[in-house]
């Protein structure tokens, strides 16, 4: 693989780890309606920080419980997917409320996320230069909800890579 295919794919973890700075509330608690159990927003919080999400912290809209399995609805804020709207599955076990997964986008602000991603980029340590950074905003910006789901929920790495590696062939 040639070094700027390994460079290109290593936006993606930068991301990660330059959108998600920042933690969870001082006290770790998540915003929470009068709904939400706050042990379940604690748990969204903390599972966003330990998780490495591209989201700072998160506010539990509505959660529904059933037994020790929760779907919550979770605004989240700060980091590349600031202003998103996602479903997240939790589970609870001995030590009480974890969050499993961020299973999918429920209101996607497309023009949100690609401001973000375009920034991250930009902001990089490594100067990818203008030209790059265009392409990789614009092939950014085609990708069906389903491969942003996959790229940022999911964290597969190799969509980064195959949107950097399509940019790299391209002539200047």
């Amino acid at each position: 693989m040639k070094p700027v295919y390994v460079f290109l794919a290593c936006v993606f973890c930068a991301a990660v780890v330059l959108g998600g700075c920042g933690g969870s509330d001082s006290d770790g608690d998540a915003t929470a309606s009068a709904q939400v159990p706050p042990e379940i927003g604690k748990a969204v919080n903390d599972g966003l920080t330990r998780d490495e999400y591209s989201a700072e912290g998160a506010r539990v809209v509505k959660v529904e419980i059933d037994g020790d399995e929760a779907t919550a609805e979770v605004e989240l804020t700060g980091g590349t997917l600031d202003g998103q709207t996602v479903e997240a599955t939790l589970s609870q076990g001995k030590k009480g409320w974890k969050l499993e997964k961020l299973e999918t986008f429920i209101d996607l602000d497309e023009a949100q996320l690609q401001k973000r991603y375009k920034e991250v980029t930009e902001s990089l340590p490594e100067k990818l230069g203008p030209a790059l950074v265009r392409c990789l905003t614009e092939k950014f910006a085609d990708l069906p909800q389903q491969k942003v789901e996959a790229m940022y929920l999911d964290r597969e790495e190799a969509l980064f890579r195959v949107l950097g590696q399509s940019c790299a062939s391209k002539p200047s």
